[in-house]
């Protein structure tokens, strides 16, 4: 329901990348007053993603979602590139149908796993659908400070300008500046960030479907090591339709140190015989360099939320904290069976109830309930609370992780439905 103040908005989201997007189409579509701030010119236009999505987080947030979005070539490849100093080695394994599962908009459609994406257009087409919905989307908008009244974050400074609402939704980035001044966690350190940069260099559909032994609707995604001279870091090479990105993700503490300049590191790694093969003749059309996360879950603030006050997306928690195990399990509509059993009504589920999965005796014969208590202690531990179980998963160490993952999970109802 819209407020009925007009100068004051029910949330007000900044950030209009994939995460700060979802957040306003969901509240939009569920009827709130949302304005959606962006600081660049346009949705994407600040962004240098390498360019990869993973279909599942589009399905997560509504399904067929994914079939709307301006993707480019299906991942059919995964390719690992060992660099010498004039010499490579590539491990390609390929699969035509990878990644497909059930899911889709239609009955018994499948979903590919993941598509290579140009950020650029797939933010802006976000940020329209947010706004299609019922979503106030402003660009051009830097963010600079909050209002708090009575220890209540209360809406948004813009210079001079003050805007104000129920709720601030943080989606700002890696080195989220509200996250900051809210108070939740410190300015990120050189440790915990890396430096990406990338380049998206146009080449002929054919001339990228002839090197990377693709068809037009297929995609490789590729990652190297051995590119950034002694210090810690990796590369990425992604071919979209009529372009790849190439880019580099290092260590700037480590780059600073050996007093390397970002351009030149790049610029050494794009000359290595093996790389220049694959961009030969290719025009330069993008160049840009970004703080990306380093420190993986460790890096996760240990609050995310205050009054009036949520920060989503490279800081989030519980859906990011799932990413460990949707390796082999799925949750949400259309879920299915994997490696280990679809997840959906899991609290509160008894042990070894999910048809169609061959559950070990051990976790049949447990007599256990899925209720919070138990939830948390399996996760830390899940072969000691279950010996002879069949899952290989180590658990939980962070009692923070164990809470953010239940409550993900309790989102879920018996249909794959949130509720």
């Amino acid at each position: 329901m819209a407020n009925d103040n007009e100068d004051k908005f029910d949330v007000i989201v900044v950030g209009a990348g994939p995460a700060g997007s979802a957040c306003a189409y969901t509240l939009a579509k569920a009827g709130r007053n949302v304005l959606l701030l962006e600081r660049g010119n346009s949705a994407g236009s600040k962004n240098v993603s390498g360019g990869r999505l993973y279909t599942y987080a589009l399905e997560l947030v509504e399904q067929g979602l994914y079939e709307r979005a301006p993707l480019q070539r299906k991942i059919v490849r995964e390719q690992i590139m060992l660099l010498g100093a004039d010499s490579a080695m590539t491990v390609d394994y390929f699969n035509p149908a990878f990644g497909a599962q059930s899911g889709g908009a239609a009955p018994g459609a499948k979903v590919p796993q993941s598509f290579s994406v140009v950020r650029a257009s797939l933010d802006e087409w976000f940020a329209g659908e947010a706004e299609a919905a019922g979503a106030t989307v402003v660009p051009g908008m830097l963010v600079d400070g909050l209002i708090e009244e009575n220890g209540k974050i209360a809406g948004i400074k813009i210079g001079d300008e003050e805007m104000r609402a129920d709720l601030v939704v943080a989606a700002d980035g890696v080195n989220s500046l509200l996250g900051q001044k809210a108070g939740l966690f410190p300015d990120a350190s050189s440790h915990a960030v890396g430096v990406g940069v990338k380049e998206t260099i146009e080449l002929p559909d054919s001339i990228i479907n002839q090197r990377f032994g693709v068809t037009d609707a297929e995609g490789a995604a590729r990652v190297a090591i051995g590119c950034t001279d002694g210090i810690s870091g990796g590369a990425f090479l992604y071919t979209n339709k009529g372009s790849v990105s190439l880019g580099i993700v290092f260590n700037p503490e480590q780059a600073g140190k050996q007093q390397r300049h970002i351009q030149d590191i790049f610029q050494d790694f794009k000359m290595h015989p093996a790389i220049q093969a694959l961009i030969e003749g290719g025009t330069s059309i993008e160049y840009g360099a970004h703080l990306v996360p380093e420190n993986g879950y460790d890096g996760i603030p240990k609050r995310l939320y205050r009054d009036g006050f949520l920060v989503v997306g490279d800081a989030a928690a519980g859906e990011a904290v799932f990413k460990k195990c949707h390796v082999c399990h799925n949750i949400g509509e259309g879920a299915k069976n994997m490696v280990g059993p679809e997840l959906n009504g899991v609290v509160g589920r008894h042990s070894g109830t999910v048809e169609g999965y061959n559950y070990s005796d051990a976790n049949k014969n447990s007599g256990l309930t899925w209720d919070e208590a138990t939830l948390t202690i399996y996760l830390k531990n899940p072969k000691a609370e279950v010996p002879g179980t069949k899952m290989t998963f180590p658990g939980l160490q962070s009692e923070d992780d164990i809470k953010n993952v239940i409550a993900y999970l309790k989102q879920f109802g018996p249909d794959g439905k949130k509720m």
